[in-house]
């Protein structure tokens, strides 16, 4: 508490650095927890490789958003590190439904194998 001269008393409410330096190692132990979660599940549900394309999509876009935000000028702050991790969800689900649409579309184009035993016994 500081006293100044026309006795008006000053005091501390809330130490923002201290905030943002909590809220930036919490967002940073939550991707990291998330970016483990994700990718389990991914290589679980998807298969190996198109798991860890996926996956690898994640860190990725964080260091160049982060980057690009260092390049701009742009501070990190709540609202910031809200949109990053709104981003992030939307870039993995559309991650998922790209790559079973993918993968759906390479199973329309392969002939099942029986098929392919019946047209060779008729030539």
């Amino acid at each position: 508490m500081a006293n100044t001269r026309g006795g008006v008393d000053f005091e501390v409410i809330a130490f923002q650095p201290q905030l943002v330096e909590n809220t930036v190692n919490t967002f940073v132990d939550n991707l990291i927890q998330a970016i483990t979660v994700v990718s389990g599940v991914m290589l679980v549900t998807l298969g190996l490789r198109t798991g860890l394309i996926v996956a690898s999509l994640i860190p990725v876009t964080v260091a160049t958003t982060i980057g690009a935000m260092y390049w701009l000028g742009i501070g990190l702050d709540q609202v910031s590190l809200a949109a990053l991790m709104i981003a992030l969800g939307m870039l993995v689900d559309n991650s998922i439904v790209m790559a079973e649409s993918i993968m759906g579309e390479n199973t329309k184009r392969r002939t099942p194998p029986t098929k392919q035993l019946s047209t060779q016994q008729q030539n």
